[in-house]
């Protein structure tokens, strides 16, 4: 018996002496880098001690992709993740943990595990514009390359909404600027799945309400007092009050089905609302609390940017009521002070604005916390532009004086979108330009002055071009609008004016134009926003070409316009004693009878038929 006892504890303290002295354990895992989806990749082990009674054992989230594995003689394990895996693994391409444990090939004993973090698959970083998506409101994902920042354009994205799990709501590829877009309609979770030659990945996100919240009132309550506030109605919006001090929960506020929420604070400090952290249906929202141990007076000047020489007009109130018999203390840049008591309509009048600087002001009264409040006064930038309505490219003058109508020199000018600066001249006066049909912004500053902004919107210019500013009847010309630029206007309209006055309006940036009538024309263009310049052109009337000879007693007229004849043109022929008129036939052809040897004026047309000219000779 006790022969039996001694062989059973060797057995035990041998087999404990070899766990203990021989136990392998892990040296290094390493894991190939640019691990790409849906590849092969290698995993290799390097162990330390005795591991030839040891087995291996692989898994990556919980999944074992590959069997026991055994040592080489070098004490090293080489396996490889397979391209079938991947449909095994959970959550896909992502960051994933890879486990690898060291068991005894004898005992069942663990000797060691490690974890590793892998990234398996290029997974790039996606922003969401707006950060808080909304139903019914477009929705940008924004794809960016992890390593370099670079957008990822022409990859492919595919959105579900978790409901309808099979159903693609959205599947495009992202532009250039690596962006995609798509309009959800439903509220509550969505997967963006990315699968691509270099990218991969999955992303959820919610889609939600914007939460709209009433109070806290009063905003700036004492210790002790009831605070309301009104959250969406239907339950389900968690209130909670964080003390800023400590970061902790301080209470968790109840809300009525109807989304009333009231509390109060028993210590004084500064606190947060969490209003809706967990909801699902709304964006959660954060509010200050200041919680006062007495009432604290609010302190309100007009006018809201006092300039030297200004009555400073100061109204103490506590709760949206006026503050009567509160002491109220102003002190000057330089020092001097004055002091008021607010009357029953809680306001004192201070007129020595005298200095540029800030003003400081307390105020104190009986059961209330001391309230501090500063105020700045400096003089005034007034600014003037001329013309008021500039054009693109117009020289416009800014005319610069303080309050007392004085131009001031050196004041900075500012035009951000065109990172342009200068300064006003001994006149207070900068000029520049404009190039672009934009709405501008003008900066003013100078030490000791009010800051000042003017905007600007230069109109654009219009300029017409003709191809011809003189021309015949049945010739063509060309009429253009171009900007400042030189460029074709789009949306803009043509403006043709005969000389009886009547427009014919066209609303291509190229006219082909044949005028039907002889005269002056006038063209200018139409579009908001933009000035425009007249340009006018001539239009004459077909030339005559007038031959005539006398044959059998009559005087015989011929006449052809750019070598063709001309019919029904009037012809007249006279002197002191002789009078007569014909007009010419399909020949151009007209025959007068004429009274005997003389001279003659011949008048051909006379302005009766407006398409050819008129001849007297």
């Amino acid at each position: 018996m006790k022969v039996g006892w001694i062989l059973f504890y060797l057995t035990i303290l041998l087999t404990l002496s070899v766990v203990c002295t021989a136990a392998p354990n892990i040296d290094e895992i390493e894991v190939d880098d640019d691990i790409e989806f849906e590849r092969d990749f290698d995993i290799e082990v390097s162990l330390r001690g005795d591991a030839q009674n040891s087995v291996v054992n692989f898994s990556i989230d919980g999944y074992s992709f590959v069997g026991p594995q055994y040592p080489d003689e070098d004490d090293e394990v080489k396996v490889e993740w397979e391209r079938e895996d991947w449909d095994r693994l959970p959550g896909g391409c992502g960051i994933h943990t890879l486990t690898v444990e060291v068991w005894s090939r004898s005992f069942g004993v663990k000797y060691d595990d490690q974890q590793v973090e892998v990234e398996m698959g290029n997974v790039p970083h996606i922003d969401f514009n707006p950060t808080t998506p909304e139903g019914s409101k477009q929705l940008t994902l924004t794809l960016r390359d992890p390593n370099t920042g670079s957008p990822a354009s022409g990859v492919g994205v595919e959105v579900y909404y978790y409901q309808d799990a099979e159903i693609v709501l959205s599947k495009k590829n992202t532009d250039s600027s690596g962006s995609v877009s798509f309009t959800p309609q439903e509220l509550g979770k969505y997967k963006a799945t990315i699968e691509d030659r270099d990218y991969c990945g999955n992303m959820d996100f919610y889609v939600k309400r914007k939460m709209i919240v009433d109070g806290p009132h009063p905003t700036d309550p004492v210790v002790g007092e009831k605070i309301d506030m009104a959250v969406p109605a239907g339950g389900g919006i968690g209130v909670k009050i964080y003390d800023d001090e400590t970061g902790e929960v301080s209470q968790i506020v109840p809300t009525t089905i109807e989304g009333d929420a009231d509390f109060n604070v028993s210590d004084p400090g500064e606190y947060t609302i969490a209003i809706g952290e967990s909801s699902t249906k709304y964006w959660g929202i954060n509010k200050s609390l200041t919680v006062h141990e007495k009432p604290k007076p609010t302190v309100k000047v007009t006018p809201n940017k006092p300039v030297v020489g200004d009555v400073i007009d100061i109204l103490i109130a506590s709760r949206g009521q006026t503050l009567e018999s509160a002491l109220v203390e102003i002190t000057r840049p330089d020092g001097v002070s004055r002091k008021y008591v607010t009357g029953s309509d809680g306001k004192v009048r201070f007129d020595s604005t005298v200095n540029t600087g800030r003003y400081s002001v307390k105020v104190s009264k009986d059961r209330y916390t001391n309230t501090r409040h500063s105020f700045e006064v400096y003089h005034d930038l007034s600014v003037v532009y001329t013309p008021q309505n500039p054009s693109v490219d117009e020289n416009i003058t800014l005319s610069v004086t303080d309050e007392g109508g004085h131009v001031i020199q050196d004041v900075v000018v500012e035009i951000p979108k065109e990172n342009q600066v200068g300064y006003t001249n001994g006149q207070g006066r900068y000029t520049f330009k404009l190039p672009k049909k934009t709405d501008y912004t003008i900066l003013l500053s100078k030490t000791l002055f009010w800051n000042e902004s003017l905007e600007i919107t230069p109109k654009g210019s219009l300029c017409i071009e003709v191809s011809k500013e003189v021309l015949e009847l049945e010739q063509m010309l060309e009429i253009k609008c171009v900007n400042n630029q030189n460029q074709p206007v789009t949306s803009s309209r043509i403006i043709v004016e005969n000389p009886q006055g009547i427009k014919e309006t066209f609303t291509q940036s190229l006219v082909e134009y044949t005028p039907e009538t002889a005269g002056e024309y006038k063209v200018y263009s139409e579009k908001e926003g933009f000035t425009s310049e007249t340009q006018t052109f001539t239009v004459n009337p077909l030339p005559l070409t007038l031959a005539n000879t006398v044959e059998g007693g009559r005087l015989k007229v011929i006449l052809e316009s750019r070598g063709q004849p001309v019919e029904g043109i009037p012809v007249a022929a006279r002197r002191r004693d002789f009078n007569t008129q014909s007009q010419t036939d399909p020949e151009g052809v007209a025959l007068l009878d004429f009274p005997g040897p003389g001279n003659l004026t011949l008048t051909v047309n006379n302005q009766e038929n407006p398409l050819y000219e008129s001849k007297s000779i």
